[in-house]
């Protein structure tokens, strides 16, 4: 009987005439479902991105923040969508690595531009990828950040490499010929 797979709080519509009423009801539930959220939110760095771990990271970020500040999973997710960048298009047609721009970090001085070939990278972007970097590679290999993410000793710290890594997702899907030049 098919009366059985309708789930409690809904009902059958009559399509010749009932079909406004179900249009709203599908798009209703289509705009709450956190996925499709996500994906409308953040459809610029998607355009770029379409990683299978930025969809679950955000996800997380948009809808769990209990969970997010003691998730030990998010460093290891973090470092997988780096090592995807650095496979990605962008990042072979201008040569770029993303521990190699993270480490010039050290060498700069504050709201100096670091230089990659002729062209420029923001400094937010150089520390964020600082950023990224150093939180991955703890989170991923010891026991200390991961410690302090298990406990919530550290409650920010998967929010801000989650927003960290959005601002270098985003950053890469605005370049093209004309803002990144060699």
């Amino acid at each position: 009987m098919i009366l059985g797979v309708l789930p409690k709080d809904e009902r059958y519509y009559n399509i010749q005439t009932e079909y406004k009423e179900l249009f709203d009801v599908v798009h209703i539930k289509v705009s709450n479902n956190p996925k499709n959220r996500v994906l409308e939110k953040y459809t610029d760095v998607f355009k770029f991105c379409n990683h299978v771990n930025l969809l679950e990271l955000l996800i997380e970020l948009e809808s769990d923040e209990q969970k997010l500040q003691t998730d030990i999973s998010v460093p290891n997710l973090c470092r997988d969508l780096l090592e995807w960048l650095e496979s990605s298009p962008v990042f072979k047609r201008y040569n770029m690595n993303y521990k190699a721009i993270s480490t010039k970090l050290d060498e700069k001085r504050k709201g100096e531009v670091y230089k990659y070939g002729k062209s420029s990278i923001p400094p937010h972007l150089i520390r964020s990828f600082h950023f990224c970097c150093e939180v991955t590679n703890e989170g991923s290999h010891y026991l200390i950040t991961k410690g302090l993410i298990a406990s919530g000793k550290a409650p920010y710290l998967n929010k801000s490499l989650i927003l960290n890594l959005l601002n270098v997702l985003y950053w890469c899907s605005t370049l093209d010929d004309k803002t990144f030049k060699l």
